[in-house]
């Protein structure tokens, strides 16, 4: 007759403990019955939970983007992350919580969709979504300054002396002109679509030459600046 094990466990919850424990009796091949108590410990791993995503908008192509994530784990395990975009774009470190990412073209929805995942090792995982704009770099080319005319090289003081300057912004917009000097004073200053001009009095003799300029700003902040000098000689 071919002898055989037997082995039964039954589960009962209760104990101080709180695992479960139940007597269990093992028979032998030689048919002699062993009793003996086998606990059974049950552990429930919960997943991680992504809390936020942080990126700005809109997404710039060709410019680096900061993102980042926060998570929590109930269980205190260490995350590892996991980051994607539905977006064509390059991560510099996709398995960090923080990182940049450089998107490469402009989606045709106009939007991206940030993607990250937490990982506990032991099974667990959370996932989030953040959706931002994505818009193509807009250039920014400063104002271009084209002809400046100077009414003299050399003044006596108090002598006025009269400067202009045209400009041109590339984006077609208004243009503003502010003007400033090292010495001396401004008798008027003027300005309309792209020509600005100014009336200078020669200040007091020096061996330095005086720097007149007018400063050209666009609306977008760009700045180009129109230069002159004038001497005024001591005798």
């Amino acid at each position: 007759m071919r002898a055989c094990a037997l082995f039964c466990c039954a589960l009962a919850c209760g104990g101080a403990s709180g695992e479960p424990s139940e007597p269990v009796a093992v028979a032998s091949s030689a048919g002699s019955t062993v009793g003996g108590v086998v606990t059974v410990s049950i552990v429930v791993n919960h997943a991680p939970r992504v809390l936020s995503i942080a990126a700005p908008s809109p997404l710039l192509i060709g410019q680096p983007a900061a993102v980042s994530a926060t998570a929590i784990d109930a269980d205190g395990d260490p995350l590892s992350w996991r980051w994607s975009s539905d977006c064509e774009g390059t991560f510099a470190d996709r398995t960090a919580s923080e990182t940049t990412f450089v998107l490469a073209s402009q989606p045709a929805s106009g939007s991206c969709a940030m993607q990250v995942e937490a990982d506990d090792g032991r099974g667990g995982h959370g996932d989030g979504t953040l959706i931002v704009q994505a818009t193509p770099v807009k250039a920014v080319f400063a104002p271009q300054i084209g002809v400046t005319v100077q009414g003299a090289l050399e003044a006596v003081p108090g002598e006025a002396v009269g400067f202009e300057v045209y400009a041109i912004d590339p984006q077609g917009g208004s243009l503003r002109f502010e003007w400033g000097c090292s010495a001396g004073t401004f008798e008027t200053r003027s300005s309309d679509a792209g020509h600005a001009r100014a009336t200078f009095i020669a200040p007091a003799c020096s061996p330095a030459t005086v720097q007149v300029w007018s400063d050209v700003t666009d609306d977008a902040g760009a700045t180009s600046r129109a230069a002159f000098g004038l001497r005024v000689p001591c005798g």
